[in-house]
């Protein structure tokens, strides 16, 4: 599994048992489902916590979490 996978899947396991930022009304700029979780872009929605990302770090590797990120923020 590639490393955006394995950032899927552990945002993806973390929101299902309730540990993730942003889990809200589904018509909430902050809601992200357990099927899609990290779409929205970081910086506007504000939906991964700064725990979240040093945890993710953690497991997964800092550069990668990092990279990831600034994707997400800037949409490329």
């Amino acid at each position: 599994m590639d490393t955006i996978g394995q950032i899927h899947n552990t945002a993806r396991h973390w929101h299902r048992y309730g540990q993730f930022v942003g889990v809200g009304r589904e018509d909430s700029p902050n809601y992200i489902s357990s099927s899609m979780p990290l779409l929205l872009p970081v910086a506007k929605a504000e939906a991964i916590s700064g725990q979240w990302a040093l945890d993710c770090a953690q497991q997964i590797g800092t550069d990668v979490v990092t990279e990831y990120l600034k994707k997400m923020t800037t949409g490329m």
